[in-house]
């Protein structure tokens, strides 16, 4: 059991290192659609369920006005930012709250500000989250009561977010 708890948190403290690309890591030259979805799919690799963005996918969220179109069939560093953004957030909630966040979020400050701040907020989420789980299992708390741990906690910071959003 002890070497369980050992690799059990040796991988809880690489998850706690999940993060984002900063702004200044995303190419701020402008890119076609096949080189948005490479980028993409590499830089959500292991961060979604999904875990794959499509050309389709990218174009539904502009048809549906949760991001920019593309100016002359070119995306840029702020396309990206809106494509992380959605790509994590649509799993927890609907698209139509994220478009609201979004919307909110960019209406009181500028792209690289706001971006900077969602990739600090994910970071510290994975970083708590793993370090709860990891004092869960150091108290005695098996595998099972961690995962179910964190699996309410996650529904009850769902329905939070989603409570927020119509407060």
């Amino acid at each position: 059991m002890p070497e369980e708890i050992t690799e059990l948190t040796a991988h809880l403290q690489q998850q706690s290192k999940k993060s984002l690309p900063k702004w200044e890591e995303l190419p701020d030259i402008d890119l076609y659609m096949d080189q948005v979805i490479a980028l993409m799919n590499r830089y959500l690799d292991n961060r979604t369920k999904d875990k794959m963005i499509t050309p389709s996918m990218v174009n539904n969220y502009v048809k549906m006005k949760v991001m920019p179109a593309p100016v002359k069939k070119k995306y840029t560093r702020e396309h990206l930012m809106y494509l992380i953004v959605i790509c994590v957030l649509k799993q927890v909630m609907p698209l139509s709250s994220v478009e609201t966040v979004l919307k909110d979020g960019l209406e009181q400050t500028e792209p690289a500000v706001f971006y900077g701040r969602f990739r600090e907020l994910y970071g510290d989420a994975f970083r708590t989250a793993a370090e709860e789980t990891i004092s869960l299992t150091a108290a005695g708390a098996s595998r099972t009561d961690a995962m179910l741990s964190l699996a309410m906690k996650a529904q009850a910071e769902q329905n939070l977010a989603e409570d927020l959003l119509e407060f």
